[in-house]
């Protein structure tokens, strides 16, 4: 195997989903430039899955590593594959992504360059799982056409905008030394959300590594959403927010503008919370209304699709809040 090739490692953590890591594996089946290793790590997987996923992807697929964890979520997932990697190179996806055949080429053109570097490229979000064939709705149209769930890094990149804000762990790569320094990508056991951002920040602040965008790099990333999926994420966001900013205030006063631990603010968002219950309500109903209807209700480029998300912002934030409020109280619970 040429030594370039040899020199990356892809990780993927997997919740299993049907359909969706062989995707995964098919794109990277079909890279220009294939990677040394693919090491996937199952998330409460059984030993048959890792002998029938083995079966099929390893003549296709080099250096193929499954492997059954027990259930502890991504982060564990991730670091436990992050341990065993052996080569200069690390890149993280997660695996519901398809990448694009020039995928592992471009983030290898990128790590080339010598000085420390923190490797992303585009990452377009898609709501057509081929699992779910429900006809599509406008909230599907919400998630791809609009930054309500995800924002793409390409215009930010484009105007040399680019900062830890937009660095992903579903497409992100550096040297796996660095991946690996300080401990990595933050575990909180329970939580989801801002372990990829904490991480590119604490290395670009910290560490003098500088960012680079790969054009090349892309992926696309399935995963279609309920509006209840997306209140119960938003929630779990604010909850994880506490928790990260106990490990790292820098980082979380910097993303928010604020200090979101300070007692200040969680007198503030109690206040905000019972103040906009009834309004977040009537959002919410809605919301529901009106992304539930067929995609095709109003035109591409239509200026309501903008009107629309405008009923999930005062949500949003009160659902974050709530999250909030509930970080604080389960940590006050721990401590009692």
């Amino acid at each position: 195997m040429p030594e370039r090739e040899a020199s990356l490692t892809v990780v993927i953590p997997s919740a299993d989903r049907p359909g969706t890591l062989e995707r995964c594996l098919a794109s990277l089946a079909a890279q220009r430039l294939r990677p040394g290793a693919v090491k996937v790590g199952l998330d409460g997987g059984a030993g048959a899955r890792v002998e029938a996923l083995h079966r099929r992807w390893s003549p296709h697929v080099p250096g193929l590593d499954v492997r059954a964890l027990p259930r502890a979520g991504s982060q564990p997932a991730r670091a436990a594959l992050l341990a065993s990697v052996q080569t200069p190179y690390t890149l993280c996806l997660n695996d519901d992504v398809e990448a694009q055949p020039t995928l592992v080429e471009a983030h290898l053109d990128r790590l080339g360059a010598g000085d420390p570097v923190l490797v992303t490229g585009p990452c377009r979000q898609s709501a057509a799982d081929p699992a779910d064939p429900r006809p599509a709705t406008l909230l599907d149209r919400l998630v791809e056409e609009t930054d309500l769930v995800f924002f793409d890094a390409s215009a930010a990149a484009a105007a040399g905008e680019l900062t830890y804000r937009h660095c992903y762990g579903l497409n992100l790569s550096a040297a796996t030394e660095l991946l690996r320094r300080d401990g990595g990508f933050l575990d909180l056991p329970g939580r989801y959300g801002y372990e990829d951002l904490e991480l590119a920040w604490r290395l670009t602040r910290r560490h003098g590594v500088a960012l680079r965008w790969a054009a090349g790099a892309g992926v696309v990333h399935t995963h279609r959403l309920s509006v209840e999926q997306l209140c119960v994420r938003e929630e779990r966001l604010g909850a994880t927010a506490w928790d990260v900013a106990a490990r790292n205030g820098g980082f979380m006063r910097e993303l928010l503008g604020l200090d979101c631990r300070s007692a200040d603010h969680l007198s503030f968002c109690r206040r905000a919370v019972d103040r906009g219950a009834a309004d977040a309500a009537r959002c919410r109903a809605s919301f529901e209304r009106l992304a539930a209807m067929p995609a095709e209700t109003i035109p591409p480029g239509s200026p309501l699709l903008i009107e629309l998300q405008h009923f999930w912002i005062p949500l949003k934030r009160q659902l974050w809040r709530q999250g909030l409020i509930l970080g604080a109280e389960q940590e006050k619970g721990r401590a009692g």
